[in-house]
């Protein structure tokens, strides 16, 4: 997991880093302009000018020192002042006179009508993690030039101007034009949350993370509460199958839904479970529709339960539900399952029943018509089972917690890390980038993922998925982050083959292939242990 911190945790680990450990900020400066002049001669042919854009503050200083090693190294450089003077005696100051005595040319402002085309890199320097607000006068006129013209931009720590995208009291405020354009964004240390949520992100260009030198005590004294995914992490928990494995060692997926006009839907997550390596998937769905979940998906069993007139489940679907529990090792309620009153009534019953419980009798993921049969909270009080795990979209978490989808969009992060901890569940929001939130407090951002996957039943594949996981005995908070990271990975590939046309389908069939890569293994080696706990049944037996 790579750390994520906040402005204000990013300003704990510089202070524990220069206070505590005895590293000068002056350090930490030429570290990132070493760097960031390094990935700038990497690209500059010969002939070809670099423009340094440095505000007064820190990101200021990591321009200067930039400027003086591309000077020093032969590169023509010209510095363009936001601001004047320098503010003497600190770092930021420093770093400016040893750009001027290398012989650095410096415009100080103002910079009317400023052209930089003759440049083929600019580097922006202006406005770092620290800023607040949107950028104004010289800061703003040099972030238009910036964007006029026709060079291509790198941005040390992040584009001026996505700081316009505040974290304040949980709420990411509207974003502002005057923003750099960048092509390539050196993250000081770690990326900061603007560069991974949108709409900032869609000014990142290609994100590289740089380290300065920042201790790992002064990150973990900051205590981040926000990470982003790796490849790693999500293959961490699935490992490798024995080689005299058998479908029982891989656990029973039971996805409860369907209805009429969407038998599809449990139809996917059943397909979906299979995909991950459930040994088995059961599609509980209204009797009326068993025959067409049958025809579907051939793999999986099918349990016909008592419907409703509207072939919806009924409440006498309770009796057969809590009997194929018993046998299940992970349960999905909610795909295709409507908002019927009926349906309704017999869900909220077994999740108060199951809360009952200090740990449900199997793994549960609810989605769909799941949670919105339960929104809004405050209104339904119904009660979500311990480690449950909860997979909305904006529109689902909005119903949830009594909101809107575009306050819930503005608090990507903290919409679901609220609602994670209060009710004690594992919470993942869908959308882009996907955020998985834990009971503790911890945010899990996931990398994988693309536009082709808007498309109708794209959840319901990873409802399935994280189903297929959970039903190997993986934990409820892992379970959730590799199956947001290997359905947006099998989106990824399968949008290479098809595009924009691509269907739910194409992802659940693209799993295996996601699962492969993950693991970097060969498809005959391609196996993971099952961490699946056995349980009791009622006559004795030890369920496999």
């Amino acid at each position: 997991m790579i750390p994520v911190p906040t402005a204000k945790q990013m300003r704990e680990i510089d202070r524990y880093t220069i206070e505590n450990m005895g590293i000068p900020a002056r350090v930490l400066m030429e570290n990132a302009g070493e760097e960031t002049a390094r990935q700038i001669l990497k690209r500059l042919r010969r002939g070809e000018s670099t423009a340094v854009l440095c505000g007064r503050g820190n990101n200021g200083g990591d321009g200067f020192a930039a400027a003086r090693r591309l000077k020093n190294a032969g590169a023509d450089t010209q510095i363009y002042l936001a601001a004047e003077p320098i503010r003497p005696g600190g770092p930021a100051y420093e770093c400016f006179q040893a750009a001027q005595k290398a012989g650095v040319p410096v415009h100080a402002p103002p910079h009317d009508n400023l052209q930089l085309d003759r440049h083929a890199w600019i580097i922006d320097a202006l406005m770092g993690v620290g800023a607040e607000g949107a950028p104004r006068g010289e800061y703003a006129r040099l972030i238009v030039a910036a964007n006029r013209s026709s060079a291509r931009v790198l941005a040390v720590d992040m584009p001026s101007g996505v700081n316009a995208l505040v974290y304040r009291k949980g709420v990411w405020a509207d974003f502002d034009d005057r923003c750099v354009r960048a092509d390539i964004t050196l993250a000081v240390g770690f990326p900061k949350p603007p560069l991974l949520l949108y709409p900032g992100v869609e000014r990142v260009g290609r994100l590289i993370a740089i380290d300065v030198g920042f201790p790992k005590e002064a990150v973990e004294r900051a205590r981040p509460h926000i990470f982003w995914v790796e490849k790693e992490d999500a293959a961490e928990p699935l490992d490798y199958r024995p080689p005299d494995a058998h479908k029982g060692d891989f656990g029973q997926a039971v996805i409860v839904g369907g209805s009429k006009g969407m038998t599809g839907a449990a139809s996917l997550a059943a397909h979906a479970a299979l995909r991950v390596g459930a040994g088995t998937s059961v599609a509980a769905v209204p009797a009326s529709l068993g025959d067409a979940v049958d025809a579907s998906v051939r793999e999986a069993t099918t349990l016909y339960l008592p419907e409703t007139e509207s072939r919806t489940l009924g409440m006498g679907a309770a009796k057969p539900l809590r009997e194929a529990i018993l046998y299940a090792d992970a349960l999905a309620v909610g795909p295709g399952l409507s908002k019927h009153p009926e349906t309704r009534r017999l869900f909220l019953n077994l999740y108060a029943e199951w809360a009952e419980d200090r740990r449900p009798p199997a793994a549960l993921a609810i989605d769909a018509d799941g949670l919105n049969i339960a929104a809004p909270l405050s209104e339904t009080q119904a009660r979500l089972p311990r480690d449950a795990v909860l997979t909305p979209h904006t529109g689902e978490m909005a119903r949830l917690i009594g909101s809107t989808s575009e306050k819930v969009e503005q608090r990507r992060i903290e919409a679901p890390r609220s609602l994670a901890k209060e009710f004690d569940v594992v919470v993942l929001l869908k959308g882009a980038p996907t955020a998985v939130a834990s009971p503790d407090g911890d945010v899990f951002l996931n990398p994988t993922g693309n536009s082709g996957m808007a498309t109708g039943g794209s959840g319901d594949v990873l409802t399935g998925a994280l189903t297929g996981l959970l039903a190997q005995g993986i934990s409820p908070l892992r379970a959730t982050i590799s199956a947001a990271y290997l359905h947006g990975l099998a989106g990824d590939i399968a949008y290479r083959q098809k595009g924009d046309g691509l269907t739910a389908r194409d992802i659940s069939r693209a799993l295996p292939a996601a699962l492969q890569q993950t693991l970097r293994k060969e498809p005959h080696a391609s196996r993971y242990r099952c961490h699946r706990r056995k349980r009791i049944l009622p006559n004795g037996r030890a369920n496999r």
